[in-house]
């Protein structure tokens, strides 16, 4: 039962919108974004204890 209506929902889904498709982009991309945005903050946090230690 809850399988037939889950793959109603997805037969339903319209995937020509724009707003489909924008999303479908920004997932696609999210993911190396907020990693790229985590290792740069590492490497920041990383360059300031280095400073601190050389003083």
């Amino acid at each position: 039962m809850l399988q037939s209506t889950f793959s109603s929902l997805l037969l339903q889904i319209d995937t020509t919108s724009a707003e489909y498709k924008f999303g479908y982009q920004v997932g696609s991309w999210l993911p190396f974004i907020v990693l790229l945005f985590i290792t740069l903050i590492v490497v920041i946090i990383i360059m300031r204890k280095r400073r601190k230690q050389g003083r």
